[in-house]
């Protein structure tokens, strides 16, 4: 009889060192699918990232400027807290801006 008790004793803790192996297992599918996910998804990211960056690569410009020139976006520069070549991209900027702004004003009167 003692026999008998110990064995359903022992597959009592076979069965339930299975059921938490199972669990175990299941967990790490889990989470290995959640993290396959993440990992699609970040490498979705850079891949976007990777074509904006492209966009955002700076060129490179020779401009010629005459002296009297040169000062006075020199002096605008100085300013603004900004170097020479930053001014000069601000100003290029804001005049790509006003431009836009003023060709979506004459589409629209149209």
């Amino acid at each position: 009889m003692e026999k008998t008790i110990k064995k359903h004793t022992d597959w009592d803790i076979r069965e339930k060192e299975l059921e938490e192996r199972e669990k175990a297992i299941k967990e790490k599918e889990y989470n290995a699918s959640v993290n396959l996910k993440k990992s699609k998804i970040q490498l979705e990211k850079a891949e976007k990232e990777k074509g904006s960056l492209d966009e955002k690569e700076k060129k490179q410009l020779l401009l010629r400027l005459s002296p009297t020139l040169w000062e006075e976006v020199s002096r605008w520069a100085e300013d603004d807290f900004r170097s020479v070549n930053g001014q000069i991209e601000y100003i290029l900027t804001e005049a790509v801006k006003k431009r836009r702004k003023v060709k979506i004003e004459e589409e629209t009167e149209k």
